[in-house]
């Protein structure tokens, strides 16, 4: 709404040679929008070759190594048995204490 017009000194000059066919932008899928896609490379024309001649066969795999013994680590089931027991206390106690505030207030309040 308040903006100046735009300084003719600070625009960009023109190109002295016109832009290439492949630098040009291309329509897409929205007639508005134009999808800018890299100039392409000779390198599709290996698509066609076997990766196991370009590169090789793939490596050897190892063995999975043995599973480690889990005897002396806890039970997440009784992990979890006493953090919602933890969780209930402290819920039941943080209600407790909200009570009794909540009755001092008002026996402070109202006699």
């Amino acid at each position: 709404m308040f903006k100046s017009p735009l300084d003719a000194r600070y625009r960009v000059p023109e190109a002295p040679t016109p832009a290439p066919e492949h630098a040009l932008p291309r329509r897409g899928v929205s007639p508005a929008l134009p999808v800018i896609t890299s100039q392409r490379t000779g390198r599709r024309a290996a698509a066609g070759i076997d990766p196991e001649a370009r590169f090789g066969p793939p490596p050897e795999s190892r063995p999975a190594p043995p599973a480690a013994d889990r005897s002396a680590v806890r039970s997440t089931r009784r992990a979890n048995r006493r953090f919602g027991t933890g969780a209930l206390v402290g819920f039941a106690a943080s209600l407790l204490i909200a009570v009794v505030g909540l009755w001092g207030v008002a026996v402070l309040a109202f006699g």
